[in-house]
């Protein structure tokens, strides 16, 4: 059932099982899953089906720390920001999950064995292939396509899937609207949980246009982003001062959002195998026997350099990949390792080591392209409880307190880059593959994600976090948060997967809950 919260008669209650207040990944992934069943589902939408600068502009908000666009970095309408994702996907490591002595705040309380199934059965909601993830396994499925390097104990292949064109409105928006028993309210937008000692009782709703009225639910259920879940919580403030959620403080801290560094350029050697042979430039899964899918949807694989889980351990540092971006000339004259001046020659002023040939890019398009690329790397963010969301003293149009961002990066994370790029060029040229002209040494510019994550953490401990490891909020019985909000440790792979991965999980867990 689908209505406008601006025809909702004005102070009326709406009473359900379950409330879903957000209609992105998370949101409409939890409505699909109890599409059908025996719980009453209301699911409150900020915008409608297409994008409102109105709407949109309750995003902004002040930032200090790193420069950030607070309001240009997500979507506020019926399908969230995937009405503009690329579709790129990868489950988190099994070494993510691990809290390591050298990475402050890093660790889940339970292991990727946990997400597993849930992360397999988000592969088709995520319009993408198997769920496989391991080089050699598709060098297998791909005819001719080699590694440029072998596994060892110091470089890997991360592997991702794209499925570009996925959008959630799009491929669920009918079943979600025809299901008996979920109720679909869009321009509603949530200013106020109301709690009742340790249980949430509703939330309170308002629209641009003025009208008010308030939704009671057994069990409610924010997934509105890592930072308007954060700045609903704390601006919910009728029964604790501090904010829902937040007697520890904790509220909004840990903000992290993956980043992309240009490095250098990657000039490979003559004996290096082709490069429309191998992940870095995309691969079809078509050529894998997987078709594309309808609506344009085509079904991409891409690879990253990546240090191993024993090379990160051993040099102490967090988990990052790099990326090729293709293609490039040669530029500067600086060469990052001078002990490996003999594998591919001199190379100052040069240009490319083979001749140009056309290969598929990412993104599909074929370009002419040389055999030097430029290198981003992806850091893998630390934890960081001074990079935080907090409520600014200026009101947006619905009355609610803006988000203030200060975003900060750990400054350890700059070195920890310096080293695994060096490791990384290190192993490359040792293996006689390729070399890389370091980009100038000073502070590069931040190219972040759009990955808002961290702000209600998950821990065990509700002095450590906000949820717990069903993403209840601590001392609130019924109170879930999802979305990558909670994650507490985030690697470098895109969050998608794993956001629609836990609200599977959360789905069975609220379904438990009803039923028990």
């Amino acid at each position: 059932m689908l209505d406008d919260a601006n025809k909702v008669p004005r102070g009326t209650t709406v009473r359900t099982d379950v409330c879903i207040v957000g209609g992105g990944a998370a949101g409409i992934t939890l409505a699909r899953e109890l599409a059908g069943g025996p719980h009453d589902v209301v699911l409150l939408e900020s915008g409608g089906f297409k994008y409102a600068e109105s709407t949109q502009d309750l995003y902004g908000g002040s930032v200090s720390g790193i420069p950030y666009d607070l309001d240009a970095t997500r979507l506020r309408f019926f399908g969230g920001s995937t009405n503009h994702w690329a579709g790129q996907c990868r489950p988190l490591d099994p070494s993510d999950f691990e809290a390591r002595d050298w990475v402050p705040g890093s660790g889940w309380p339970f292991g990727r064995d946990t997400l597993e199934p849930y992360y397999e059965r988000a592969q088709p909601m995520c319009n993408l292939g198997p769920f496989d993830y391991d080089a050699p396994s598709w060098i297998n499925r791909l005819d001719g396509v080699q590694t440029l390097y072998p596994a060892g104990d110091t470089l890997d292949t991360a592997v991702f899937q794209i499925a570009g064109g996925t959008n959630f409105a799009t491929k669920y928006k009918k079943q979600i609207v025809k299901a008996r028993n979920v109720q679909l309210i869009t321009h509603a937008n949530v200013v106020n949980v109301r709690t009742d000692g340790g249980r949430v009782v509703g939330v309170d709703a308002r629209t641009l246009e003025g009208n008010e009225f308030a939704v009671d639910a057994t069990v409610v259920v924010l997934a509105t982003g890592g930072i308007e879940n954060a700045r609903t919580l704390l601006s919910s403030r009728d029964v604790s001062p501090a904010g829902v959620g937040n007697d520890h403080d904790l509220v909004g801290r840990y903000f992290m959002d993956h980043t992309s560094v240009a490095v250098g350029q990657m000039v490979l050697a003559d004996r290096a195998p082709d490069p429309a042979l191998y992940f870095f430039v995309g691969v079809d899964l078509a050529d894998a026997g997987i078709p594309d899918l309808a609506n344009g949807i085509r079904r991409t694989l891409l690879g990253a350099f990546a240090l191993t889980p024993a090379a990160a351990a051993a040099n102490r540092i967090p988990m990052f990949s790099a990326s090729l971006n293709p293609p490039v000339g040669v530029v500067g004259d600086t060469i990052h390792d001078p002990d490996i001046t003999g594998l591919i020659g001199a190379v100052e002023g040069r240009g490319p080591t083979r001749e140009s040939k056309e290969i598929v890019v990412y993104g599909g398009e074929v370009q002419h392209a040389t055999d030097s690329f430029e290198m981003l790397v992806n850091m893998e963010p630390t934890p960081s409880p001074d990079s935080r969301v907090t409520l600014a003293d200026e009101q947006d149009a619905l009355g609610m307190p803006r988000a203030h961002l200060n975003w900060a990066i750990d400054p350890n994370d700059w070195q920890s880059m310096e080293t695994g790029v060096e490791v990384m060029a290190r192993e490359l040229g040792r293996l006689g593959l390729a070399r890389l002209h370091r980009s100038p040494a000073e502070r590069p510019d931040v190219v972040y994600g759009n990955h808002h994550m961290g702000t209600t953490r998950m821990h065990t401990d509700p002095t450590l976090g906000v949820v717990d490891t069903d993403c209840q909020v601590h001392g609130v019985a019924n109170l879930y948060i999802a979305g990558s909000s909670v994650f507490p440790a985030v690697g470098f792979s895109n969050p998608t997967l794993t956001i629609v991965a836990l609200a599977l999980r959360m789905a069975e867990r609220i379904d438990q809950v009803l039923t028990t």
